[in-house]
């Protein structure tokens, strides 16, 4: 019995101070949106056990505010403050100090009522979680990593520290980044192209420029140049994973692929756990024709990112390649669910259904993605041949 009893406080500990911790989170988090609120008119969203993942989980919606709690027992003390951010820099420098100030104001209070809370073991316990979530909440955010974490789109992010030392470092950028920066917020990428091809091809600049108008030519679709822009700065300073990984990209829709997987293994290896890596690397695989490796780049891709749609959907198609339309049945149909309108997961679920002999659920799936506006070849020649 006194086993059982030993067991059960085990268990409830942990769960307190799961519950605990993910509410130091909730007012870390609150710390960055209260300002990002006040500072603008934009809706602001706070994640809590999760990166970005809207679809799983509790929500909660105050005015232009939006919660998101996803229990999560492997990521139960992470969370992520989502807005549009400031071009005024004291403005961006209150909202990211904000977590790290909440998390000190919850702590103080605390510590001073932690000496008459001895009397109760439980609630005693309780306040040196909380405190110490909170601090660590503190340090950890304030000591500038440069560890990236990922979030459920695929976009790399960065602690509060990291932040504010990036913050620090805009006021020695130059002033043609600022510009392009401010044409590229307002979708304006070729005047921003312009406004930066002298500086990019010029002399060293700050590879901030590279960066941002690696961004703009990307948006263009201008992947020969978003290599010349990498080749130049790689002359002057180390490329970072992402470089690797927007070269693999261009080279692919280049059609390059062994140069393309060159840079994608580099890229993947330096960050094993981006998936949005992992998923454009199976992408080139199934260029090349490999379904396996594609499908286990897949596999990874969603094992460390499960919202990742696009690698949902060619998992699929390397299962069709494998002859496995039937799990690729379940995949896309869980897809077009979510999403109604993916043109592409319609055009793959008519190859599931007619790969599995299905011809009627197929014209069926290749009309939808007709309806849509899918362009992809042979899905016309399908629907006449199923059609007659």
């Amino acid at each position: 019995m006194e086993v059982l009893f030993g067991i059960g406080i085990g268990i409830g500990g942990i769960l307190l101070v799961m519950v605990l911790r993910s509410f130091t989170t909730l007012f870390h988090e609150m710390g960055h949106a209260i300002p990002a609120l006040i500072f603008s008119k934009d809706k602001v969203q706070v994640y809590i056990g999760t990166y970005g993942d809207t679809e799983h989980g509790a929500t909660i919606s105050l005015g232009r505010l939006d919660i998101f709690y996803k229990f999560n027992f492997l990521a139960w003390n992470i969370g992520m403050c989502k807005h549009q951010g400031q071009t005024n820099a004291w403005r961006n420098f209150l909202i990211i100090v904000g977590g790290p100030i909440a998390s000190l104001l919850i702590a103080i209070p605390l510590l001073f009522f932690l000496p008459q809370a001895q009397a109760n073991p439980i609630l005693h316990f309780a306040i040196i979680v909380f405190v110490g979530a909170a601090m660590l909440d503190l340090v950890s955010n304030l000591f500038p990593y440069g560890s990236q974490m990922h979030t459920d789109s695929g976009k790399s992010i960065y602690n509060d520290g990291m932040q504010l030392l990036s913050l620090w470092k805009r006021g020695s950028l130059p002033t043609v980044y600022f510009q392009m920066e401010k044409l590229i917020a307002e979708k304006n990428f070729v005047d921003a192209i312009e406004k930066g091809k002298p500086i990019v091809t010029g002399d060293k600049t700050k590879p901030e420029v590279y960066d941002l108008m690696v961004q703009a030519l990307r948006e263009e679709k201008e992947y020969e140049d978003i290599i010349t822009a990498i080749k130049l700065k790689s002359q002057f300073y180390e490329l970072k994973p992402t470089d690797y990984h927007m070269m693999g990209v261009a080279n692919t829709k280049l059609n390059r692929f062994d140069e393309a997987l060159k840079f994608l293994n580099q890229a993947c290896y330096k960050e094993y756990t981006n998936g949005l890596m992992l998923k454009d690397r199976g992408y080139l695989h199934l260029q090349r024709s490999d379904a396996m490796a594609a499908l286990d780049d897949f596999n990874a891709a969603l094992h460390f990112n499960g919202s990742l749609l696009d690698a949902v959907v060619y998992r699929a198609l390397a299962m069709i390649r494998l002859e496995e339309p039937g799990e690729a049945i379940v995949d896309l149909k869980q897809v077009v669910e979510l999403e109604p309108e993916y043109a592409l997961a319609w055009f793959y679920l008519g190859q599931a259904y007619e790969a599995s002999k299905e011809d009627d659920l197929a014209f069926d799936a290749y009309t939808k993605a007709k309806e849509l506006g899918c362009k992809e070849h042979g899905l016309d020649y399908r629907l006449q041949l199923l059609g007659d």
